[in-house]
């Protein structure tokens, strides 16, 4: 039995702590999952987890193991790509993670084109608006919109964008236009969570203009008012482009630029080696989106 087949099976079971989801990702029975990480425990002299009818936990044994497993698996993927870069032999599954919105409208789609042309390679989408941990939930790449914070991870900027305000037409015939930032005071604004702050260029200094929400929500719940004429809202640019350049929404404020950083990046574990699976995503992910992206035609916020 390979050290390397027991070392992946302990690594995914490390992040899932189930048998059966490791034995569908891998493609074989519970039975050889179970046989693979007990020969890998009687090879080292330890046991690496806990079992219980929860599941599995690692043992600090296990929890020691696990990064020399990640190390030794790396070196054994990079040793295989040097003389396979063409990528008819990729295989393996491919974990990522993307805030919901995006995941739906940009992610998903090339995907599915990745998938047609790396049919071996299994696929797992997480959408979430939440920061994940990407060696604690066994992420290979995860795309982020804004600021990053996680120092431990390798950020790559993938596409510029940027925040405009915008309203549906109904809404504006209905209540007027806002001239400045602060007229917005006297507007019914849409406020996604806690952000009842927006900050604007205005004579070129920053100017922060708290929000009185008429409607707090989350998601793209947002967006979905917006479009019915509820009100107005700060949105990113690329999840507008298609209702601007349609007249469905307008955009607000175009003198007074959002100051909100909103690029888009994709972030990698800190690890000496990335996957080829990895990198044709990415590069699947550029294709179809495009370069330039499609928002690249609504003007950028000078100064955001």
């Amino acid at each position: 039995m390979e050290l390397t087949d027991e070392l992946r099976v302990f690594a995914r079971l490390a992040q899932t702590g189930n048998l059966s989801r490791v034995a569908r990702e891998l493609d074989v029975s519970v039975a050889s999952v179970s046989k693979r990480l007990n020969h890998l425990e009687a090879r080292l002299g330890v046991r690496l987890f806990h079992r219980s009818t929860q599941g599995l936990s690692l043992t600090d044994e296990g929890s020691a193991a696990l990064d020399h497993a990640r190390h030794l698996l790396d070196d054994s993927d990079a040793l295989i790509a040097m003389f396979d870069e063409r990528g008819s032999n990729d295989s393996g599954t491919l974990h990522v993670a993307a805030p919901t919105r995006f995941g739906e409208r940009y992610v998903a789609p090339a995907m599915a084109e990745f998938t047609r042309r790396y049919p071996r390679v299994r696929v797992e989408l997480h959408l979430t608006d939440r920061q994940q941990d990407l060696v604690g939930e066994g992420l290979d790449l995860a795309i982020r919109i804004g600021p990053l914070s996680d120092s431990r991870n390798v950020a790559k900027p993938l596409f510029d964008s940027w925040r405009v305000v915008v309203a549906a037409p109904a809404y504006l015939e209905r209540r007027g236009v806002p001239t400045t930032p602060g007229s917005l005071s006297d507007h019914d604004c849409l406020v996604l969570e806690e952000n009842d702050v927006w900050h604007f260029r205005v004579d070129g200094a920053d100017e922060a203009v708290r929000i009185p929400a008429r409607v707090r929500c989350r998601g793209d719940a947002v967006g979905a008012l917006c479009r019915a004429g509820a009100g107005i809202a700060l949105k990113s640019v690329w999840d507008v482009v298609e209702e601007l350049r349609s007249g469905c929404l307008v955009r607000l404020l175009e003198d007074y630029p959002v100051i909100s950083p909103a690029n888009i990046s994709v972030l990698l574990p800190d690890r000496r080696y990335v996957p080829p699976r990895v990198r044709r995503f990415i590069e699947t992910l550029r294709e179809h989106i495009g370069e330039p992206p499609p928002w690249a035609s609504i003007r950028p916020e000078i100064g955001s």
